[in-house]
């Protein structure tokens, strides 16, 4: 934008001379029209509408894992697609479990590659029942400070990187049977990073890999009628998770033989670094507190029609009991 070679005087020139002020704001509110497309002649040429497919996809991995996943709308301004109301439940007719995003945005990259964007924080409940069948419910608030996810791919293979400054799980309240239990629990998961691919070897196919570099947890209860009182700290390092699963048609059984032999199976394994746990618990009687150390520890389980393996691992183990 070129303008006038000196300053003019704004009560002699204003409106005769075009500011570049004005030109430059005039250039910019004219980059979108009304319904927030990008003007630039040329600007989508290559660039492919969100494939229906992809989304049916994501439908349908829904269903088969024994979910069921509503909206309440859908709006699309240029390369994004922003839909309403989003929630996702399961249920296996004894237990449901319900997570309320609300809004989940979906924006076109123009590389193949789509952002999406969930809430920073949004509730989960629990509902089920207690071995005397007392009602419980569960209340849980998912946090994720700095998340950024990527979806790509093909629709029958789509790849999701994941990243997260911090990601945290409070739990917000517990029922039984109708009273509310005097309990408060907090997992917090710092510098996340995974990656998860639904599809590949097959529709119902799962692997995911996922990564913290620390994490707390943190749990406290008390039983008035009891006067005891509960109390867990922990901490880790180097957090890392590895899955490799294949789902059945129905999730939802609450029969594994039956999952079984309609294909699932499972094979992961769990890894932490240094780590360190204190344990406190005291009533009228007395006080016990255990603390406790270790240089790592894993954890690999896999399932399958055959047969079902673990094993466990503890490095540098040590504990106090007092």
């Amino acid at each position: 934008i070129r303008g006038p070679s000196k300053d003019l005087h704004s009560g002699m020139y204003g409106g005769a001379a075009m500011n570049p002020v004005r030109v430059l704001a005039r250039i910019i509110a004219g980059l979108h029209d009304d319904a927030g497309r990008i003007t630039v002649p040329g600007f989508y040429d290559g660039v492919e509408e969100l494939p229906g497919a992809i989304r049916a996809q994501w439908q349908a991995l829904g269903t088969a894992s024994g979910q069921t996943i509503t909206t309440t709308g859908q709006t699309r301004s240029g390369d994004t697609l922003v839909i309403e109301g989003v929630t996702f439940s399961a249920t296996d007719g004894a237990s449901e479990v319900t997570a309320t995003l609300g809004t989940l945005t979906l924006r076109d990259l123009g590389d193949g590659r789509v952002d999406v964007v969930t809430p920073a924080e949004y509730p989960i409940r629990v509902s089920t029942r207690g071995p005397d069948e007392t009602p419980v419910t569960i209340s849980v608030v998912l946090r994720q400070d700095g998340l950024r996810m990527i979806a790509s791919g093909a629709p029958d293979a789509i790849d999701y990187d994941i990243g997260a400054d911090e990601v945290s799980f409070e739990l917000a309240s517990t029922d039984l049977g109708g009273q509310p239990a005097q309990v408060t629990a907090s997992v917090v998961l710092g510098t996340v990073a995974g990656a998860l691919k639904a599809g590949g070897a097959g529709p119902l196919s799962q692997t995911m890999s996922l990564g913290a570099e620390a994490m707390r947890l943190s749990v406290e209860g008390r039983d008035p009628s009891e006067a005891a009182e509960f109390s867990m700290v922990s901490e880790a390092r180097d957090l890392s998770m590895q899955v490799d699963a294949a789902l059945a048609p129905d999730m939802s059984k609450t029969d594994v033989s039956e999952l079984l032999r309609d294909g699932f199976r499972f094979a992961g394994g769990y890894r932490i670094g240094a780590n360190t746990y204190t344990i406190r618990s005291h009533d009228a009687q007395q006080q016990v507190e255990i603390s406790g150390a270790a240089d790592g520890a894993s954890v690999d389980l896999s399932l399958d029609a055959a047969a079902m393996r673990y094993g466990v691992a503890v490095d540098g183990f040590d504990v106090t009991l007092a």
